[in-house]
Protein backbone atom coordinates (compact mmCIF):
# COMPACT_ATOMS: atom_id res chain seq x y z
CA UNK A 1 0.00 0.00 0.00
CA UNK A 2 1.20 3.50 -0.78
CA UNK A 3 1.69 5.16 2.60
CA UNK A 4 2.78 8.53 1.20
CA UNK A 5 -0.73 9.72 0.44
CA UNK A 6 -3.83 9.25 2.57
CA UNK A 7 -6.89 7.78 0.84
CA UNK A 8 -10.20 9.58 0.82
CA UNK A 9 -12.03 6.71 2.56
CA UNK A 10 -11.07 3.95 4.96
CA UNK A 11 -13.34 0.91 4.73
CA UNK A 12 -13.34 -1.44 7.74
CA UNK A 13 -14.65 -5.01 7.54
CA UNK A 14 -14.54 -7.03 10.77
CA UNK A 15 -14.90 -10.76 10.20
CA UNK A 16 -15.05 -13.96 12.20
CA UNK A 17 -15.42 -17.31 10.43
CA UNK A 18 -16.71 -15.64 7.29
CA UNK A 19 -14.86 -17.66 4.68
CA UNK A 20 -18.08 -18.52 2.86
CA UNK A 21 -19.18 -14.91 2.32
CA UNK A 22 -16.38 -12.43 3.04
CA UNK A 23 -15.34 -12.59 -0.62
CA UNK A 24 -18.65 -11.04 -1.70
CA UNK A 25 -18.30 -8.18 0.77
CA UNK A 26 -14.76 -7.39 -0.38
CA UNK A 27 -15.78 -7.65 -4.04
CA UNK A 28 -18.54 -5.07 -3.49
CA UNK A 29 -15.95 -2.66 -2.06
CA UNK A 30 -13.48 -3.22 -4.89
CA UNK A 31 -16.32 -2.55 -7.37
CA UNK A 32 -16.97 0.97 -6.01
CA UNK A 33 -17.00 3.76 -8.57
CA UNK A 34 -15.00 5.82 -6.06
CA UNK A 35 -11.71 3.98 -6.00
CA UNK A 36 -9.71 6.23 -3.66
CA UNK A 37 -9.97 4.07 -0.55
CA UNK A 38 -8.07 1.71 1.68
CA UNK A 39 -9.75 -1.49 2.85
CA UNK A 40 -8.86 -2.82 6.29
CA UNK A 41 -10.08 -6.35 6.99
CA UNK A 42 -9.83 -7.27 10.68
CA UNK A 43 -9.89 -11.02 11.24
CA UNK A 44 -11.22 -11.76 14.72
CA UNK A 45 -9.24 -15.00 15.20
CA UNK A 46 -11.25 -17.03 12.69
CA UNK A 47 -10.97 -20.81 12.80
CA UNK A 48 -12.24 -21.50 9.28
CA UNK A 49 -10.70 -20.57 5.91
CA UNK A 50 -11.31 -16.82 6.29
CA UNK A 51 -7.59 -16.01 6.40
CA UNK A 52 -6.94 -17.95 3.19
CA UNK A 53 -9.84 -16.32 1.33
CA UNK A 54 -8.90 -12.80 2.41
CA UNK A 55 -5.19 -13.46 1.80
CA UNK A 56 -5.80 -14.52 -1.79
CA UNK A 57 -7.74 -11.31 -2.52
CA UNK A 58 -5.19 -9.20 -0.65
CA UNK A 59 -2.41 -10.43 -2.95
CA UNK A 60 -4.30 -8.99 -5.93
CA UNK A 61 -5.01 -5.46 -4.64
CA UNK A 62 -2.57 -3.21 -2.77
CA UNK A 63 -5.40 -1.18 -1.25
CA UNK A 64 -6.22 -4.07 1.10
CA UNK A 65 -4.66 -4.44 4.55
CA UNK A 66 -5.35 -7.50 6.70
CA UNK A 67 -5.10 -7.34 10.48
CA UNK A 68 -5.31 -10.36 12.78
CA UNK A 69 -6.65 -10.28 16.32
CA UNK A 70 -4.67 -12.50 18.74
CA UNK A 71 -7.92 -13.95 20.07
CA UNK A 72 -11.60 -13.52 19.45
CA UNK A 73 -12.45 -10.14 20.94
CA UNK A 74 -15.75 -9.24 19.25
CA UNK A 75 -16.91 -6.99 16.45
CA UNK A 76 -16.51 -3.75 18.42
CA UNK A 77 -12.86 -4.48 19.25
CA UNK A 78 -12.22 -5.38 15.60
CA UNK A 79 -13.78 -2.12 14.39
CA UNK A 80 -11.80 -0.14 16.94
CA UNK A 81 -8.56 -1.66 15.73
CA UNK A 82 -9.51 -0.68 12.21
CA UNK A 83 -10.29 2.87 13.38
CA UNK A 84 -6.90 3.09 15.08
CA UNK A 85 -5.21 2.18 11.78
CA UNK A 86 -7.44 4.32 9.54
CA UNK A 87 -5.86 7.03 7.36
CA UNK A 88 -8.81 8.15 5.27
CA UNK A 89 -10.68 11.42 5.66
CA UNK A 90 -13.88 9.36 5.91
CA UNK A 91 -14.60 5.99 7.50
CA UNK A 92 -17.12 3.38 6.37
CA UNK A 93 -17.91 0.11 8.12
CA UNK A 94 -19.18 -2.95 6.28
CA UNK A 95 -20.28 -6.18 7.93
CA UNK A 96 -18.67 -9.27 6.44
CA UNK A 97 -21.96 -10.81 5.26
CA UNK A 98 -23.33 -7.61 3.70
CA UNK A 99 -22.61 -5.91 0.36
CA UNK A 100 -22.70 -2.44 -1.17
CA UNK A 101 -24.07 -1.16 -4.43
CA UNK A 102 -21.20 0.10 -6.66
CA UNK A 103 -22.04 3.81 -6.35
CA UNK A 104 -22.47 3.83 -2.55
CA UNK A 105 -19.18 5.45 -1.53
CA UNK A 106 -19.36 8.07 -4.27
CA UNK A 107 -22.88 9.16 -3.28
CA UNK A 108 -22.24 9.14 0.46
CA UNK A 109 -18.96 11.05 0.25
CA UNK A 110 -20.58 13.59 -2.07
CA UNK A 111 -23.26 14.31 0.56
CA UNK A 112 -20.62 14.59 3.29
CA UNK A 113 -18.58 17.07 1.27
CA UNK A 114 -21.45 19.11 -0.17
CA UNK A 115 -23.31 19.65 3.08
CA UNK A 116 -20.41 19.61 5.55
CA UNK A 117 -22.07 17.01 7.77
CA UNK A 118 -20.22 14.40 9.82
CA UNK A 119 -22.32 11.28 9.30
CA UNK A 120 -24.39 10.09 6.35
CA UNK A 121 -26.54 6.96 6.49
CA UNK A 122 -28.50 5.40 3.65
CA UNK A 123 -31.63 3.30 3.34
CA UNK A 124 -30.97 -0.45 3.36
CA UNK A 125 -32.38 -3.42 1.52
CA UNK A 126 -33.04 -6.36 3.81
CA UNK A 127 -31.98 -9.60 2.09
CA UNK A 128 -32.18 -13.21 3.18
CA UNK A 129 -28.78 -14.71 3.88
CA UNK A 130 -27.82 -17.45 1.47
CA UNK A 131 -30.59 -16.86 -1.08
CA UNK A 132 -30.35 -13.10 -1.64
CA UNK A 133 -34.15 -12.87 -1.56
CA UNK A 134 -35.30 -9.30 -0.92
CA UNK A 135 -37.32 -8.96 2.27
CA UNK A 136 -38.01 -5.24 2.10
CA UNK A 137 -36.42 -2.06 3.40
CA UNK A 138 -35.05 -1.72 6.91
CA UNK A 139 -36.12 1.87 7.64
CA UNK A 140 -39.28 3.91 7.17
CA UNK A 141 -39.12 5.84 3.90
CA UNK A 142 -40.42 8.93 5.68
CA UNK A 143 -37.32 9.00 7.88
CA UNK A 144 -34.94 8.95 4.94
CA UNK A 145 -36.53 11.85 3.08
CA UNK A 146 -36.14 15.60 3.45
CA UNK A 147 -32.39 16.16 3.22
CA UNK A 148 -32.25 17.94 6.59
CA UNK A 149 -29.98 17.29 9.57
CA UNK A 150 -31.25 14.68 12.03
CA UNK A 151 -31.52 16.05 15.59
CA UNK A 152 -30.24 13.87 18.42
CA UNK A 153 -33.72 13.67 19.94
CA UNK A 154 -35.24 12.40 16.68
CA UNK A 155 -32.46 9.84 16.28
CA UNK A 156 -33.16 8.40 19.74
CA UNK A 157 -36.91 8.35 19.13
CA UNK A 158 -36.33 6.47 15.87
CA UNK A 159 -35.02 3.63 18.01
CA UNK A 160 -38.07 3.64 20.28
CA UNK A 161 -38.94 0.13 21.51
CA UNK A 162 -42.11 -1.60 20.44
CA UNK A 163 -42.38 -0.13 16.94
CA UNK A 164 -43.65 -2.63 14.39
CA UNK A 165 -43.44 -0.46 11.27
CA UNK A 166 -39.65 -0.46 10.97
CA UNK A 167 -36.38 -1.97 12.16
CA UNK A 168 -34.21 -0.31 14.77
CA UNK A 169 -32.36 2.74 13.47
CA UNK A 170 -29.20 1.23 14.93
CA UNK A 171 -29.00 -1.10 11.92
CA UNK A 172 -27.77 1.75 9.72
CA UNK A 173 -24.13 1.81 8.63
CA UNK A 174 -23.06 5.43 8.36
CA UNK A 175 -20.12 6.82 6.45
CA UNK A 176 -18.38 9.18 8.88
CA UNK A 177 -15.88 12.01 8.97
CA UNK A 178 -12.82 10.58 10.75
CA UNK A 179 -11.76 13.92 12.24
CA UNK A 180 -15.13 14.13 14.01
CA UNK A 181 -14.67 10.68 15.52
CA UNK A 182 -11.20 11.53 16.78
CA UNK A 183 -12.22 14.95 18.11
CA UNK A 184 -15.13 13.42 20.05
CA UNK A 185 -12.99 10.56 21.34
CA UNK A 186 -15.68 8.01 20.50
CA UNK A 187 -15.01 4.32 20.01
CA UNK A 188 -17.27 1.27 19.80
CA UNK A 189 -18.01 0.06 23.33
CA UNK A 190 -16.41 -3.38 23.55
CA UNK A 191 -18.67 -4.42 26.42
CA UNK A 192 -21.78 -4.01 24.25
CA UNK A 193 -22.85 -6.88 22.00
CA UNK A 194 -26.21 -5.55 20.79
CA UNK A 195 -26.83 -1.94 19.85
CA UNK A 196 -23.18 -0.93 19.58
CA UNK A 197 -23.82 0.94 16.31
CA UNK A 198 -26.70 2.95 17.77
CA UNK A 199 -24.61 3.85 20.82
CA UNK A 200 -21.64 4.88 18.65
CA UNK A 201 -23.69 7.17 16.40
CA UNK A 202 -25.69 8.66 19.28
CA UNK A 203 -22.51 9.49 21.22
CA UNK A 204 -21.19 11.30 18.16
CA UNK A 205 -24.42 13.29 17.91
CA UNK A 206 -24.23 14.15 21.62
CA UNK A 207 -20.73 15.48 20.95
CA UNK A 208 -22.04 17.85 18.28
CA UNK A 209 -21.81 15.79 15.08
CA UNK A 210 -24.28 16.52 12.26
CA UNK A 211 -26.07 13.68 10.51
CA UNK A 212 -28.12 13.28 7.34
CA UNK A 213 -29.91 10.42 5.62
CA UNK A 214 -29.89 9.31 1.98
CA UNK A 215 -33.16 7.84 0.71
CA UNK A 216 -31.59 5.54 -1.89
CA UNK A 217 -30.98 1.98 -0.62
CA UNK A 218 -27.27 1.45 -1.29
CA UNK A 219 -26.53 -1.13 1.43
CA UNK A 220 -27.76 -4.75 1.33
CA UNK A 221 -28.23 -5.92 4.91
CA UNK A 222 -28.07 -9.70 5.21
CA UNK A 223 -30.21 -11.45 7.80
CA UNK A 224 -30.84 -15.08 8.66
CA UNK A 225 -34.58 -15.69 8.45
CA UNK A 226 -34.64 -17.49 11.79
CA UNK A 227 -33.04 -14.45 13.44
CA UNK A 228 -35.54 -11.85 12.22
CA UNK A 229 -37.31 -11.88 15.58
CA UNK A 230 -34.04 -11.04 17.31
CA UNK A 231 -34.13 -7.60 15.68
CA UNK A 232 -37.17 -6.68 17.79
CA UNK A 233 -36.96 -8.94 20.87
CA UNK A 234 -36.29 -6.77 23.95
CA UNK A 235 -33.13 -7.54 25.89
CA UNK A 236 -31.40 -6.18 28.95
CA UNK A 237 -28.52 -5.35 26.58
CA UNK A 238 -30.63 -2.59 25.01
CA UNK A 239 -31.36 -1.21 28.45
CA UNK A 240 -27.63 -1.16 29.17
CA UNK A 241 -27.02 0.75 25.92
CA UNK A 242 -29.61 3.32 27.02
CA UNK A 243 -27.81 3.68 30.36
CA UNK A 244 -24.42 4.13 28.68
CA UNK A 245 -25.83 6.76 26.32
CA UNK A 246 -27.36 8.65 29.25
CA UNK A 247 -23.97 8.61 31.00
CA UNK A 248 -22.27 9.96 27.86
CA UNK A 249 -24.92 12.67 27.57
CA UNK A 250 -24.39 13.73 31.19
CA UNK A 251 -20.61 13.77 30.76
CA UNK A 252 -20.36 15.40 27.33
CA UNK A 253 -23.71 17.02 26.52
CA UNK A 254 -24.75 19.19 29.45
CA UNK A 255 -23.96 22.31 27.42
CA UNK A 256 -26.47 21.32 24.72
CA UNK A 257 -29.58 23.47 24.43
CA UNK A 258 -31.69 20.30 24.19
CA UNK A 259 -30.00 18.53 27.11
CA UNK A 260 -33.10 18.41 29.33
CA UNK A 261 -35.30 17.19 26.49
CA UNK A 262 -32.92 14.42 25.41
CA UNK A 263 -32.37 13.37 29.03
CA UNK A 264 -36.12 13.04 29.53
CA UNK A 265 -36.46 11.02 26.33
CA UNK A 266 -33.74 8.62 27.50
CA UNK A 267 -35.36 8.28 30.92
CA UNK A 268 -38.68 7.32 29.37
CA UNK A 269 -37.02 5.20 26.72
CA UNK A 270 -35.61 3.08 29.54
CA UNK A 271 -39.11 2.69 30.96
CA UNK A 272 -40.35 1.71 27.51
CA UNK A 273 -37.60 -0.90 27.21
CA UNK A 274 -38.48 -2.35 30.59
CA UNK A 275 -42.14 -2.38 29.59
CA UNK A 276 -41.29 -4.36 26.44
CA UNK A 277 -39.24 -6.69 28.60
CA UNK A 278 -42.19 -7.09 30.97
CA UNK A 279 -44.53 -7.96 28.10
CA UNK A 280 -42.02 -10.45 26.72
CA UNK A 281 -41.72 -12.03 30.18
CA UNK A 282 -45.49 -12.44 30.38
CA UNK A 283 -45.72 -13.89 26.87
CA UNK A 284 -43.02 -16.45 27.65
CA UNK A 285 -44.57 -17.22 31.06
CA UNK A 286 -41.62 -15.94 33.08
CA UNK A 287 -43.99 -14.53 35.69
CA UNK A 288 -41.45 -14.09 38.46
CA UNK A 289 -39.21 -12.14 36.10
CA UNK A 290 -42.18 -9.99 35.09
CA UNK A 291 -42.96 -9.26 38.74
CA UNK A 292 -39.37 -8.17 39.35
CA UNK A 293 -39.50 -5.92 36.30
CA UNK A 294 -42.66 -4.07 37.32
CA UNK A 295 -41.05 -1.62 39.79
CA UNK A 296 -38.63 -0.44 37.09
CA UNK A 297 -41.53 0.77 34.96
CA UNK A 298 -43.85 2.42 37.43
CA UNK A 299 -47.54 1.84 38.06
CA UNK A 300 -48.51 5.01 36.19
CA UNK A 301 -46.81 3.91 32.96
CA UNK A 302 -48.27 0.40 33.23
CA UNK A 303 -51.72 1.91 33.73
CA UNK A 304 -51.29 4.07 30.62
CA UNK A 305 -50.27 1.03 28.60
CA UNK A 306 -53.25 -1.03 29.82
CA UNK A 307 -55.66 1.79 28.95
CA UNK A 308 -54.10 2.12 25.51
CA UNK A 309 -54.26 -1.65 24.98
CA UNK A 310 -57.98 -1.62 25.75
CA UNK A 311 -58.55 1.31 23.41
CA UNK A 312 -56.74 -0.47 20.60
CA UNK A 313 -58.71 -3.67 21.18
CA UNK A 314 -61.91 -1.64 20.98
CA UNK A 315 -60.56 -0.03 17.78
CA UNK A 316 -60.77 3.40 19.32
CA UNK A 317 -57.18 4.14 18.33
CA UNK A 318 -54.66 2.62 15.95
CA UNK A 319 -50.92 2.58 16.57
CA UNK A 320 -47.89 0.73 15.26
CA UNK A 321 -45.69 1.28 18.30
CA UNK A 322 -46.12 1.49 22.04
CA UNK A 323 -47.80 4.88 22.54
CA UNK A 324 -48.38 4.68 26.28
CA UNK A 325 -45.06 6.13 27.33
CA UNK A 326 -44.99 8.43 24.28
CA UNK A 327 -48.30 9.86 25.45
CA UNK A 328 -46.92 10.46 28.90
CA UNK A 329 -43.89 12.23 27.46
CA UNK A 330 -46.05 14.37 25.19
CA UNK A 331 -48.09 15.56 28.14
CA UNK A 332 -44.84 16.50 29.88
CA UNK A 333 -43.21 17.90 26.77
CA UNK A 334 -45.45 18.45 23.71
CA UNK A 335 -42.52 18.69 21.26
CA UNK A 336 -41.36 15.17 22.08
CA UNK A 337 -43.08 13.09 19.42
CA UNK A 338 -41.58 10.15 17.50
CA UNK A 339 -41.07 10.93 13.81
Amino acid sequence: MDTTASPKVTVIIPVWNGGDFIGNAIASVLAQTLGDFELIVVDDASTDNTVDVVGAIHDQDARITVLHQPERMGVSAARNRGLDMARGAFVAVLDADDVWLPQRLAIMVDVLEQHGVDLVADQQTLVEFGTGRTLGLTMRDAWMQGGADIPLSDFVLMDWPGRKDTRNIGLIKAVMRRSTIERAGVRYDETVHLGEDFLFYACLLVSGARMRFVSTPLYAYSVRTHSLSQLTTPTTGQIEVNRLLREWLCAHGRQRADYARVRMILDYREKALWLQYLLWSLQTRHFLLALRTLPRIGIDVCFLWVMDFVRRKLHLVQSDFNPAIIGKIERRMPLCRPP
